[in-house]
């Protein structure tokens, strides 16, 4: 590991600290996996993940598709882990079927490949840097060790996508910091031998042992180990997944008007630094949950006629792109986040008579809001 990847053990990141199924990180994530080792320099840019393996992850029981970086330089398009083709993903999403997957490869065009998850498989999604490896301890603490399983990874400090099955549809809940939960609704994963875009390493499938596997082209579904009761249990939110929620089609116009009529810059009511400050303040789950929790809350809020909603939504912003800037784009996520809101409260407004907020706060600069208790 170079320098600058080196922590102390005991610190929860280093060699002694466990993986999330018992062994040590040196055992998890091999020395392939390591950034001195995986780089992908006997690539050529023209070579196309997607199109060498897309059909057999198909056959195999998942939903693959196509990703690229329409920003990206000539020629390195093809390494960007984002912009799935419309209507793949999310709750509404569909799966591709055999004939796009194909049409999509015999393009002419190369890509990554990225994959919305079958509904009875979810991603562990442990990003060691945000704290992802203590949060699984501390949950084997509660709910027992997980079983061992295939797993993903591109850089060598213990971050990885652990693959488990799951009985059925359900909606899952992130559990903590540094730990999401990739599944049928939410979100995708970026699949082998994808290259990543910033670092140049392949994305590579490894076995449980913490061996690489043969075909890169991932498992079987049915290879892979069912996740524990307790943790089904505990990750489950119980919401219906075939609900939806009422909304209005807005055009992206429409949203804004609505946004800059409910939207003032004055002071932020109490209401308002409320939940401001919850999600601030938050050290549990997802960043782009907590995000569009509190974009939902605000967004009411202004539309509710509290005071205050342009100037919280500013100092959410803010924090949103800080914590997110150095992994990725943050852009999409946020206008996506507060055109849904939007849709959904003007599919259900406020009632006159609970509309308004008389108090009023004054709040302090960008700088000083406290987070956590630190000022």
């Amino acid at each position: 590991m170079p320098p600058e990847m080196k922590v102390p053990a005991g610190s929860g990141r280093g060699p002694d600290a466990r993986s999330a199924h018992g062994l040590s990180i040196k055992t998890m994530v091999p020395t392939e996996c390591d950034t001195r080792t995986s780089r992908a320099t006997n690539r050529t840019l023209t070579q196309s993940p997607f199109n060498d393996t897309a059909v057999t992850y198909h056959m195999r029981g998942w939903h693959p598709f196509p990703l690229w970086d329409r920003e990206a330089p000539d020629g390195l398009q093809a390494r960007g882990k984002k912009n799935p083709p419309a209507g793949v993903t999310g709750r509404e999403g569909v799966n591709a079927t055999r004939e796009q997957i194909e049409g999509w490869r015999d393009s002419g065009r190369s890509f990554n490949i990225g994959s919305r998850m079958p509904e009875n498989v979810i991603v562990i999604d442990i990003d060691a840097y945000h704290g992802g490896l203590e949060t699984i301890d501390e949950l084997e603490s509660k709910l027992g060790s997980l079983p061992g399983t295939f797993f993903v990874c591109h850089r060598g400090d213990g971050s990885a996508h652990r693959y488990y099955r799951v009985p059925g549809k359900r909606v899952w809940k992130n559990p903590g910091k540094g730990v999401d939960i990739l599944h049928w609704g939410w979100r995708y994963a970026v699949m082998p031998p994808s290259i990543h875009p910033d670092t140049s390493q392949a994305y590579t499938w490894y076995g449980a042992n913490g061996s690489k596997i043969a075909n890169q082209a991932g498992p079987r579904i049915d290879q892979l180990p069912m996740l524990p009761k307790a943790w089904r249990d505990y990750l489950d939110t119980g919401k219906d997944p075939n609900a939806k929620a009422a909304k209005v089609d807005l055009a992206s116009v429409e949203v804004r008007e609505l946004l800059t009529a409910w939207a003032s810059y004055d002071g932020p009511c109490p209401h308002m630094m409320d939940a401001l400050r919850e999600a601030l303040a938050t050290t549990t789950g997802g960043r782009h949950d907590v995000c569009m929790r509190a974009q939902m809350k605000i967004i009411r809020y202004g539309e509710a006629g509290h005071s205050g909603a342009g100037t919280a939504m500013k100092a959410l912003r803010s924090w949103f792109f800080d914590a997110l800037g150095k992994d990725r784009d943050p852009s999409s996520e946020w206008v996506r986040g507060f055109t849904n809101a939007t849709q959904r409260i003007a599919a259900s407004p406020t009632p006159e008579d609970r509309k308004g907020c008389m108090e009023v706060v004054v709040l302090p600069p960008l700088d000083v809001i406290v987070i956590g208790g630190q000022a």
